[in-house]
């Protein structure tokens, strides 16, 4: 069985456990934010935790940087403004996907340990023609895919 669902919204990286003075830990409103709209959006698609080997993917799609959205001004229009480009700044595709995974504990796996493959990609957006005929660029948004695997 596998289950496909997107997040709208720019992707957020698993940020490290912040330390107060008194010493407590705490993980940083953003992250917890984001991983509260992640499970949000899964939850509706998990009627129980998942028990068995777990496939996990991610696709990060985020806005084009200033750089990127500056191709589209150039003569290599037809050839980058459709497609989705490559993402290879910060966050780091890791941390995405940790907040992701965390996320999900409890919906859509009992833990993440579960995991046994996974599969992930972080781009920036595409540019999409809509049906006036202008372009515009697509939304930032995370797909996510769980299959569950028999036992081997």
């Amino acid at each position: 069985m596998t289950v496909r669902f997107t997040i709208p919204g720019i992707p957020v990286g698993k940020a490290r456990p912040r330390v107060t003075r008194a010493g407590h830990a705490y993980t940083p409103n953003k992250t917890r934010s984001w991983e509260s709209q992640v499970a949000v959006f899964a939850a509706p698609h998990f009627s129980a935790p998942l028990t068995g080997p777990i496939v996990f993917g991610v696709v990060c799609v985020f806005p084009r940087t200033k750089a990127q959205a500056h191709i589209l001004k150039g003569t290599d229009w037809p050839k980058y403004g459709d497609r989705r480009m490559w993402k290879s700044t910060r966050p780091d595709l890791d941390n995405c996907v940790k907040a992701v995974a965390d996320a999900l504990d409890g919906i859509a796996w009992k833990d993440d340990g579960q995991i046994v493959r996974m599969s992930a990609t972080k781009f920036a957006a595409r540019m999409i023609r809509d049906s006036a005929g202008s372009w515009r660029e697509e939304s930032p948004h995370v797909e996510v895919s769980v299959t569950e695997l028999e036992d081997v």
